[in-house]
């Protein structure tokens, strides 16, 4: 018997936004360890972020020698003490922003790829502000809008589900149960902080 392949979009466009709904742990590593190995195996420049305690034995399975292959540990961004409060998004999204300049602007990489484990923003405890959520969206959709790079996120339905709508509206793709579609709800960036002060 043959595995089932991961679910998920196995060529995201450059300049894309791409949200992947999943449920549960093995879910989640399927999916990271699809998308990472596709963008590898392309020849793209990577960037995995999340905690990279959870993501270790996925990211040991997927690099390999001479692969661009970089992370960002989430865990580092959270504050002494902070227990189970979520992770503020603006360092976060500094440091992608780091990565792609010097993706792009000094290593001189043709194409790019950032696949985000999106759980830091909802630990069980809490969940991101509104304006967080907003900005970091924004924020990520400029980015790959910037360079020649694409930006796949993670979501788990099991601890997103109050924000999925508008989780929904700040992707150019959507992929949900291995289908994935061009989404018509998408909005330009301008429009991100209206649309989703309208659903939460």
């Amino acid at each position: 018997m043959t595995d089932r392949p991961a679910p998920g979009p196995d060529s995201p466009r450059p300049g894309e936004h791409v949200c992947i709904f999943y449920r549960g742990q093995d879910e989640r590593d399927r999916l990271l360890s699809a998308c990472l190995r596709n963008g590898l195996r392309a020849g793209h420049a990577c960037l995995c972020v999340g905690d990279s305690a959870d993501n270790a034995d996925v990211l040991s399975t997927v690099t390999g020698t001479g692969q661009r292959m970089s992370t960002v540990d989430v865990v580092m961004d959270r504050p002494p003490r902070a227990g189970l409060r979520a992770v503020a998004p603006g360092p976060i999204l500094g440091r992608i922003r780091d990565w792609l300049r010097l993706t792009f602007e000094r290593d001189r990489c043709c194409v790019g790829r950032v696949v985000a484990d999106m759980n830091w923003l909802f630990p069980m405890s809490s969940r991101p502000s509104l304006d967080d959520l907003v900005d970091y969206e924004a924020g990520v959709t400029a980015s790959a809008q910037a360079y020649p790079n694409s930006v796949i996120c993670l979501y788990d339905m099991d601890r997103c589900a109050s924000v999925a709508y508008a989780v929904i509206k700040a992707h150019s793709r959507v992929c949900m149960d291995g289908v994935t579609m061009d989404n018509p709800y998408s909005r330009d960036i301008d429009s991100h902080r209206a649309v989703l002060s309208e659903v939460i």
